[in-house]
């Protein structure tokens, strides 16, 4: 029997079973994790190990509740809408019969940021500023200058656009967002 590294430690264990693990040992010829309690006898596999660490790890995720699951998605896409700039941002309005309406909120010289504070700046290339208030209750939604939008992409896997739609009756509103 070949063995490939040896690991001696010496502790005691109270909060289960009070018992002394006197050696520990990975026999990599066999692929076999041996445990000796109280010189017993006691073998696990490797396999059995392994069991062990992933439904440690299962109940430990399936712990947290669906609104931390929610949050931890929703501070990531915030994230990633703040970090950098936004240099093309335009807002198109559809309604049935109509022409759209194309308004141009970010133009040429001009970028917009999304601050932590609930406002996006659209800074010109003047040097003036205007505003829009934003929030984000969800990863998938956006109240964007007063107005709740869905969020079409997925924005933690795009980070250079993102769309925002608001379907009111017959009129459709959208707004798309362009890093360069």
């Amino acid at each position: 029997m070949t063995l490939t590294s040896i690991l001696s430690f010496c502790f005691q264990v109270k909060a289960f079973f009070e018992l002394t693990i006197l050696a520990l040992y990975l026999d990599t010829f066999f692929c076999t994790l041996k445990v000796y309690i109280n010189m017993k006898g006691c073998t696990l596999t490797y396999r059995n190990w392994m069991f062990l660490f992933v439904g440690m790890i299962l109940i430990g995720l399936s712990s947290c509740s669906k609104e931390t699951v929610d949050n931890i998605g929703r501070d990531t896409a915030l994230n990633i809408i703040r970090s950098n700039k936004w240099f093309d941002v335009v807002k198109t309005t559809s309604v049935a019969g109509t022409a759209d309406v194309r308004v141009t909120l970010v133009g040429d010289g001009e970028n917009m940021e999304f601050k932590s504070n609930g406002y996006a700046y659209v800074y010109g290339a003047e040097g003036e500023t205007s505003s829009y208030s934003y929030s984000m209750p969800t990863s998938k939604k956006m109240v964007f200058d007063n107005m709740e939008y869905d969020i079409q992409e997925n924005i933690i896997q795009t980070v250079a656009k993102f769309t925002l739609v608001n379907t009111t009756g017959s009129a459709t509103t959208k707004i798309e967002f362009r890093r360069r």
